[in-house]
């Protein structure tokens, strides 16, 4: 259940600043109201299914040290920067409106009043108002990429909270322990390959529900790519899903993958976590969504390598500048393989205090 005035009051004393959807500007405000339309979905489904009658308090807040936070105290709480709606609008807008993205895809649709530019991501501030794209067909596309990553990260938080990691995390803000989406990285070497972990393990469990409702949800006009659903029907819509994920993680982070990092984040580097996340995607639609392995693995296989040749060309980057790909680095299987013996010792631990989901099993980033 939802409970605006016990959030409002934890956000008061914790000094996060609550944010009312009356107060959010009319033009921004049907955004909002769908993420908490949403989350209150999702929350009905996961009580009524595993946990009747388990609270978890939402709502928006104005505090810029993190995107989103989960913690737990005598009852859960989440909570979304506005900041985060607000950029990842801006972003796909532009990127959707830009003559620079997926071209070889979408000749033919919507290409009224596009931009012939570079699109620059890291000046997405959440003070802009990016207009969305004046083709009908672009705006669809645009709407259901941010609908993709917003349900991404709604998801993430709430699998913190479902999977035990705010209870079996130490960090205590007052009586809350808090599990937050850090805009700013900090030194936290004692206890960083254990804080990656748990963000690996909230990111496997939003994966697999974003694309069971890529493939079967919403009512968007999207772009058939003929080639793609030969793997399977309904395969453009999965790949245009995770093309969306992994510009959202880009948008928010455009650093390569660096000798050491992994002893001084709290976050696992973006390009670790969209691998993770590439891979889990295989394993849950063989898994859970009824695809054969190689369709599974082609269709992601694609996406993957698509997009990150998109991102320099919508970016209007190049390799020697901006080297997106961690696969041939050295640095990343040792690093892999930590992650990995670290979720198996956290497994069991998680397991006890877990609300009612499932843990996301290591093999599925293996």
């Amino acid at each position: 259940m939802l409970n605006d005035r016990e959030f409002d009051k934890i956000a008061l004393q914790e000094n996060w600043g609550a944010i009312a959807l009356e107060a959010i500007p009319p033009q921004r405000r049907s955004q909002y109201e769908w993420i908490r339309n949403y989350f209150e979905e999702v929350l009905t489904y996961m009580s009524t299914s595993t946990r009747p009658g388990h609270k978890v308090f939402f709502g928006f807040v104005s505090d810029k040290s993190f995107n989103a936070f989960a913690a737990t105290g005598a009852e859960d709480f989440i909570g979304i920067h506005a900041g985060l709606v607000e950029i990842i609008r801006n972003a796909f807008n532009r990127i959707i409106n830009s003559r620079r993205f997926m071209p070889e895809f979408l000749v033919g649709f919507g290409e009224g009043g596009l931009q012939f530019g570079a699109v620059d991501l890291v000046s997405m501030a959440a003070d802009l108002y990016v207009e969305e794209p004046s083709d009908s067909k672009r705006k669809s596309l645009s709407d259901f990429m941010q609908k993709v990553a917003l349900r991404f990260f709604v998801l993430h938080e709430f699998g913190h909270i479902w999977n035990g990691h705010t209870s079996f995390d130490n960090k205590e803000v007052h009586q809350l322990k808090v599990i937050s989406e850090l805009r700013a990285a900090g030194s936290v070497e004692e206890r960083a390959i254990e804080d990656q972990t748990l963000e690996m393990d909230a990111d496997a469990f939003a994966v697999g529900l974003v694309l069971e409702h890529a493939e079967s949800g919403d009512d968007y006009e999207l772009p058939i790519i003929p080639d793609l659903e030969q793997i399977r029907p309904g395969a453009s819509r999965i790949f245009f899903a995770l093309v969306s994920l992994y510009y959202a993680f880009r948008i928010f982070d455009v650093n390569t993958f660096q000798e050491d990092d992994y002893k001084n984040l709290d976050h696992p580097p973006i390009p670790a976590r969209i691998d993770a996340i590439m891979n889990t995607a295989v394993a849950y639609l063989n898994e859970k969504m009824g695809w054969e392995i190689g369709q599974a693995a082609g269709i992601v296989l694609i996406s993957a390598r698509m997009s990150e040749k998109n991102y320099i060309d919508v970016t209007g980057k190049n390799k020697e500048e901006f080297d997106t790909s961690i696969y041939t680095n050295d640095l990343y299987e040792p690093y892999r393989k930590l992650l990995l013996k670290e979720w198996h010792r956290l497994y069991p631990l998680l397991n006890k205090s877990k609300r009612g989901g499932n843990l996301a099993p290591p093999r599925e980033i293996a």
